[in-house]
């Protein structure tokens, strides 16, 4: 193929024309929370685990947060569903507000078929568009809410894992 090399390396296929190096995208922060700990959720409403969460300040106006969790979720045999979702304060004491606005947040959980109790390992992820300034705290912790069966979320033999990254936009 012929054509010109840009200072980042990329050829174009029409000769006079620069390629440009992609807006966007570039990671600003990273903060990850390790934990071998679990939480018994047992409530129909959105509830914050609190074992593991992240936090970073914010540092570009705009950017956005790419959250990803993995857990193992002991779900038993009576629970027809748990949902899961991330939720978001302003301090690490506050009140989390769960993102989606969902119902069913970031998806649900269901048992096997057969009714018989299960643990499985999960993996969610989940970018957000904070709204908050330059050097503000924002917390992250994942949330969880059952049907009328209490279900477990982390293990204490497993290692349950929140990673937060800021990305920009710019």
């Amino acid at each position: 193929m012929s054509g010109i090399i840009n200072s980042t390396g990329a050829r174009s296929g029409v000769i006079g024309t620069t390629v440009g190096t992609p807006t966007g995208g570039k990671v600003l922060g990273f903060h990850s929370s390790v934990a071998s700990e679990s939480q018994t959720i047992s409530t129909s409403s959105f509830v914050a685990v609190d074992y593991v969460y992240v936090t970073l300040p914010v540092s570009e106006s705009g950017s956005k947060m790419l959250m990803t969790f993995t857990t193992c979720l002991s779900v038993p045999a009576s629970s027809p569903w748990n949902v899961i979702s991330f939720g978001k304060s302003s301090s690490s004491g506050g009140t989390y507000t769960e993102l989606t606005g969902e119902t069913w947040g970031l998806g649900f959980v269901q048992h096997s078929s057969g009714g018989v109790a299960n643990s499985q390992i999960n993996t969610w992820s989940f970018v957000h568009t904070h709204g908050e300034s330059v050097g503000t705290d924002i917390y992250y912790k994942l949330m969880g809410k059952q049907d009328g069966t209490n279900f477990d979320i982390g293990q204490g033999d497993a290692d349950t894992t929140m990673t937060l990254m800021e990305l920009s936009t710019a």
